[in-house]
């Protein structure tokens, strides 16, 4: 059986904006709960996305609402402009 490895951030791009800080986000819009796919509301498109990284958190590259699948997936459609958004963990997971 194939172990399952987690995913990671494969770009050192980011959107160029300021990292959203987890104190500035609403807890019922991220999931960073240990033994769990650690997930965020896009603050562009609104929708559950998830993030990737270890140390650098960042929003995984998508395409904006509307769009079924990955960004690589959908010729037609432009990427999200919350895209490779960096995300801070300015507190504790506990808080």
């Amino acid at each position: 059986m194939s172990r399952k490895r987690p995913g990671r951030v494969r770009t050192k791009r980011d959107n160029r904006r300021e990292p959203l800080l987890l104190s500035t986000i609403q807890p019922q819009n991220i999931n960073v709960r240990e033994g769990e796919v650690m997930t965020i509301v896009c603050p562009d498109c609104e929708t559950w996305r998830r993030l990737m990284g270890e140390t650098q958190l960042k929003i995984r590259e998508h395409c904006p609402r509307g769009c079924t699948g990955r960004a690589a997936e959908c010729e037609e459609h432009a990427r999200c402009a919350g895209s490779n958004q960096p995300v801070r963990l300015d507190i504790s997971i506990e808080q």
